[in-house]
């Protein structure tokens, strides 16, 4: 799977060109792919949904999440997969009283791969450190990844905008794997800024029946342009 911020195709030349990220995400292949940052102005965009653009482009199945109504015409959340999958939860996520920054949603969808059912909730986190934990707590609790609902095998992915050292990355960390730390075979590797990566705040956390088989993070010249974080590429298998 892969997990990526978009920036909506503002790469380089900042004009919100997706045809670089599709080039980007199909050099991954991915089977399961979250993305942050979808343009959601469609009047911007000459009505163009680049969610359903992108999952055009790469023959997926797609499910963007709808931003609040404060959040029109700035940046939502989707999951595209190969697999056939069913939408069950899409919401705004807790922020801080009289902080106004956009508010922050996430996504949960249901996959399902040959016999397993795969639950993926995709997630994009705020800029401030107790608003990050609000969200963390929000997405551990009974409306998401506490649902009884929500059965393992469970990826929760995105842009959590929290390097390991954070309170929010901690707490997700005692109660998930983070694929990256439990892949034995090289260090972690950062994310953002795509041109100089020195941040790692683009997390897959797996639940304990997956194990992780590679980490990559692509960052060739065309990744590198795309967008302003690079994206994640995780293989996994069930235990």
């Amino acid at each position: 799977m892969v997990t990526y911020n978009i920036h909506a195709g503002k790469g380089g030349d900042r004009q919100g060109n997706l045809g670089p990220i599709v080039r980007v995400i199909s050099r991954c292949d991915p089977d399961i792919l979250a993305l942050q940052e979808i343009d959601s102005n469609l009047f911007r965009r000459k009505r163009i949904e680049q969610a359903r653009l992108i999952a055009e482009d790469l023959g997926m199945y797609f499910q963007p999440d709808s931003p609040p109504l404060e959040n029109r015409g700035l940046y939502a959340n989707a999951i595209l997969s190969r697999h056939p999958m069913r939408l069950i939860r899409e919401e705004r996520l807790p922020g801080l009283p009289n902080y106004h920054f956009p508010i922050r949603s996430a996504i949960w969808v249901q996959v399902r791969i040959g016999e397993d059912i795969v639950q993926v909730i995709n997630a994009h986190l705020g800029h401030h450190s107790q608003e990050r934990l609000r969200q963390v707590e929000a997405l551990l609790g009974p409306d998401w990844s506490g649902n009884p609902r929500c059965r393992p095998p469970l990826i929760l992915c995105g842009d959590f905008n929290a390097g390991p050292h954070s309170a929010a990355y901690r707490l997700l960390d005692r109660s998930f794997h983070d694929a990256q730390r439990h892949w034995k075979a090289g260090r972690p590797k950062k994310t953002w800024p795509s041109r100089f990566p020195i941040r790692r705040i683009d997390h897959v956390f797996i639940s304990a029946d997956l194990s992780v088989r590679k980490i990559a993070v692509p960052q060739n010249p065309m990744a590198r342009w795309a967008s302003d974080h690079l994206p994640l590429v995780v293989e996994l298998e069930k235990i």
